[in-house]
């Protein structure tokens, strides 16, 4: 029997500013309105103009002194900070491990993990490849019960359920065929349930934290399978003197000099930008500044682009790695 994965990797692979407009707040005033995050335009000019959200300074600047305000020593995120507490979370067998030993086997199965709780970075795989696949009907009867451990599981594990702005449990479909027969013809078998993904982003009063998720995989009701959640603690830069933010015309031509240099003059192009909490590298450290993630994608199918735009006046000190701008990584003195 020949197998397809269908799903497995459009789930994981979700796009964070599709993602953003299932949020009314993000795509109304935070994020590019959903009409023009389909929209493409040779005019990049006016690209910029439409696509930047439509949020005022004011508010804004009022609301990350808000939570400024609200977590001065910055916010603890996750609870599990030993291996201890990690098998006590996923009710394993308490075993002594080696340092750097990142699997270990216990009577009733085998189990790998990683866990870095100074990024909030947690992994943990039970091996359960002898679970069958369920029929769509077997599996829509288990959804409610599948949705309610990865929540509790998540609560455990210190996520605050306000932190979650989006949040979604799909199935993993996998497809089977026959063996062929004499003539090489095979038939399709009907599609299967292979596991249930739950994909969940963060927010801090309503903007997007960004480099922070979980993701949940169980093969059905109580048969967790794979855990892997990035959700560092919180904290602002603490070089930040004020939140007096950057104009807007200001913004449209940083992010237009930008586009300029990497696409060419009247190349069709979609432009998406969000207002996020943007995790950068301070003396060793992760923190928190506010800025503009904006994606750029020409019309032709080919690669585009994607880097952030400061939306503070004052210039901060940070090291800016390579996965959070496509441009690669930067010094910022």
């Amino acid at each position: 029997m020949k197998l397809y994965k269908l799903l497995p990797i459009l789930a994981l692979l979700i796009n964070t500013f599709a993602l953003a407009q299932e949020s009314e707040e993000l795509r109304s005033t935070y994020g590019t309105s959903a009409v023009q995050a389909r929209s493409y335009s040779s005019n990049h000019e006016n690209a910029v103009k439409k696509s930047l959200p439509r949020f005022s300074n004011r508010v804004l600047k009022r609301k990350l002194e808000g939570i400024q305000k609200k977590y001065p020593n910055g916010l603890t995120s996750l609870k599990v900070k030993n291996l201890n507490m990690l098998q006590k979370v996923f009710k394993v067998p308490r075993i002594e491990l080696r340092p750097g030993q990142s699997y270990f086997e216990a009577k009733d199965n085998t189990y790998a993990y990683e866990l870095i709780p100074r990024e909030g970075k947690l992994y943990f795989y039970k091996n359960l490849d002898g679970e069958r696949a369920l029929p769509p009907r077997q599996a829509e009867a288990q959804l409610a019960q599948v949705k309610k451990e990865h929540q509790v599981l998540m609560r455990e594990l210190g996520i605050n359920p306000n932190e979650v702005f989006f949040q979604r449990t799909n199935f993993m479909m996998i497809r089977s065929s026959t063996k062929p027969d004499e003539n090489g013809r095979s038939k399709n078998k009907a599609p299967l349930v292979d596991a249930f993904l739950t994909y969940g982003l963060r927010s801090l009063e309503g903007l997007m934290v960004e480099g922070s998720y979980v993701k949940l995989l169980s093969k059905g009701a109580g048969k967790l399978e794979t855990t892997k959640i990035k959700w560092p603690d919180f904290k602002f830069h603490p070089s930040i003197k004020d939140f007096n933010l950057k104009d807007k015309k200001s913004l449209s031509e940083e992010i237009l000099r930008e586009i300029k240099n990497t696409f060419k003059e009247k190349e069709r192009i979609n432009v998406k930008m969000a207002v996020v909490l943007r995790n950068v590298e301070y003396r060793k450290q992760r923190v928190y500044i506010p800025s503009i993630r904006v994606g750029v994608y020409p019309s032709s199918g080919e690669a585009g682009n994607m880097f952030y735009a400061d939306l503070l006046k004052q210039a901060v000190p940070f090291k800016n790695e390579a996965r959070n701008d496509s441009r690669g990584s930067r010094e910022n003195r």
